[in-house]
């Protein structure tokens, strides 16, 4: 206290004190920025400030669409599009939607996103775009022709047609067609009846079929008209004897509207010792039914007589003159007459013309 000078003593704890360090408390998504480690301080020590804090990481993530129309051999849309950022940043996202996508019902395309420690994937659902066309139809149809027996189309010939439809949506992605169910399930093209023509059999039929969408188209049905098979017969009249019948009859056949030419074959047989009427008709056309024998017409052949001694006969008259001295003269007149005869061949009688 005389002198006023003061003397310490040591530092306690002296080289023996320690500042403890400083846990830092980790944060998902941060690096921290600086530490407090344990350090020994004395009396020397200067005094410090240790700032620390904390530095956001980078942040990686990305987006992908996911197509929920997706079948195989589809376009591939689900790669995936990185963005970047920082923890807690909160970026803009530019995101276009591929051509002929939509997004799924109730969502929303989004236009930010924020990086969090985990950054999960923007997965963003589309569906394709479709287009409702008109109608897909399918008609199944056959061809009706009625050939009449004169060659003619008839007037029951015709087209057959059913039409099934059905909806028609596009797949603007794929370009393919999603088509509905048919609208009917069955139809019918119904049987014909057929005209009739007297003396004419129809080939072929058009019967009921029953088609569907899935049917092809039935073969056409063309019909024509056969000729029926046609009988009768010719037989001889013998006009001398007011068309009494002559021989027996002789069968001919052919088909309806069908003309025969029986010149050969009458002459043929022309019974012995007679003659055809001329100008007569010799051919035959068959009509559908009531087929009549077709009559043909003869008469007796006439022959000249000839070396017949009836055709002449001589008339004599003889004159005897006697005269005075007893002779006598004698004078003979004859004349001769004569005629033509004719014989009936089939009767056999002969008449004679006049003298």
């Amino acid at each position: 206290m005389v002198t006023g000078n003061i003397s310490y003593g040591p530092w306690s704890e002296n080289g023996k004190y320690t500042f403890a360090g400083i846990p830092v408390k980790e944060i998902a998504g941060y690096a921290i920025n600086g530490s407090a480690p344990e350090v020994v301080v004395t009396p020397e020590t200067k005094d410090s400030t240790i700032n620390i804090s904390y530095l956001a990481n980078g942040q990686t993530s990305y987006y992908q669409f996911i197509d929920d129309d997706y079948q195989t051999g589809d376009p591939v849309i689900n790669q995936k599009h990185p963005v970047a950022g920082k923890t807690d940043e909160t970026i803009k996202l530019n995101i276009s939607i591929p051509e002929n996508y939509s997004l799924i019902e109730g969502s929303v395309l989004p236009t930010s996103y924020t990086f969090e420690s985990g950054n999960k994937p923007i997965i963003i659902h589309l569906i394709h775009q479709k287009e409702s066309l008109p109608n897909d139809t399918k008609t199944i149809s056959r061809k009706v022709t009625i050939i009449d027996p004169d060659g003619k189309v008839d007037s029951k010939s015709t087209t057959q047609s059913v039409t099934f439809s059905r909806n028609d949506i596009l797949d603007k992605v794929t370009n393919k067609h999603i088509y509905g169910k048919w609208n009917k399930k069955q139809e019918t093209l119904p049987a014909i009846d057929l005209p009739v023509f007297a003396g004419y059999t129809p080939f072929g039929k058009v019967n009921e079929i029953d088609v569907t969408a899935a049917s092809h188209n039935p073969s056409d049905a063309d019909i024509v008209y056969n000729p029926d098979r046609q009988n009768s017969f010719y037989q001889f009249v013998d006009d001398n004897e007011n068309g009494a019948t002559v021989g027996i009859n002789y069968s001919i056949s052919g088909v309806t509207a069908e003309t025969i030419d029986l010149i050969k074959e009458i002459k043929a047989a022309i019974p012995t010792n007679y003659d055809l009427v001329p100008d007569q008709k010799m051919s035959y056309t068959f009509k559908a039914s009531d087929n009549d024998p077709l009559i043909i017409h003869l008469t007796h052949h006439i022959s000249k007589v000839v070396n017949d001694p009836s055709l002449t006969k001589t008339v004599r008259r003889t004159i005897l003159i006697t005269n005075i001295n007893g002779k006598v003269d004698k004078t003979v007149q004859e004349h001769t007459f004569t005629r033509t005869g004719k014989k009936d061949m089939v009767t056999e009688i002969i008449k004679y013309g006049p003298w």
